[in-house]
């Protein structure tokens, strides 16, 4: 962008440098018409032998009319160009602030990625944290289920020689 602003300036400096040389290439013509009549009025002033110096005169003064008009059409196709050259300097102008203008809203939608991504790596970790806790509950709960088997089978068997030192208490007693 920063290179079609630069060509954009530098064919609206061209141009008014081609506006001024139109200018001096105006002055130049006025002064040759000028010359064309001060020579006619030479040639009018010397009578019959002046009279084929009036035709050259005559002749430039055709030719400066010729290279005013000529001059007066190129600096209206220069003016149309240059008005042109704004036009396009504008839409350069316009084009560059959207591109500003997108980039930065690039930038903010970057940044909102960013903390979303922070925010779902902290629920991620979260989430470990969690699943680590059921883990350990899990393992808490298997635990403390062998336990109470355990604690069952020693139940049992200490129900079953309880039932057994009954037997052997009796017959001690009978005897």
């Amino acid at each position: 962008m920063a290179q079609m602003r630069e060509a954009m300036d530098k064919i609206q400096e061209s141009s008014k440098q081609v506006v001024g040389v139109i200018k001096a290439i105006k002055d130049i013509a006025s002064q040759t018409n000028i010359l064309s009549l001060n020579a006619s009025i030479e040639a009018a002033r010397a009578g019959e032998a002046g009279k084929g110096f009036a035709v050259v005169a005559g002749e430039i003064g055709g030719l400066a009319d010729e290279s005013a008009d000529a001059v007066n059409t190129t600096r209206n196709l220069i003016n149309v160009s240059l008005d042109e050259i704004e036009k396009g300097n504008t839409i350069v102008n316009d084009v560059i602030a959207s591109l500003d203008n997108a980039v930065e809203r690039v930038r903010i939608a970057n940044g909102m990625i960013q903390e979303t991504a922070q925010v779902a790596d902290v629920q991620m970790k979260s989430i470990d944290q969690i699943r680590d806790g059921i883990r350990d509950m899990s393992q808490v709960v298997s635990d403390n289920s062998a336990m109470a088997e355990e604690t069952s089978a020693t139940s049992e068997e200490l129900a079953a020689q309880s039932v057994t030192l009954n037997e052997l208490v009796q017959k001690f007693e009978l005897e």
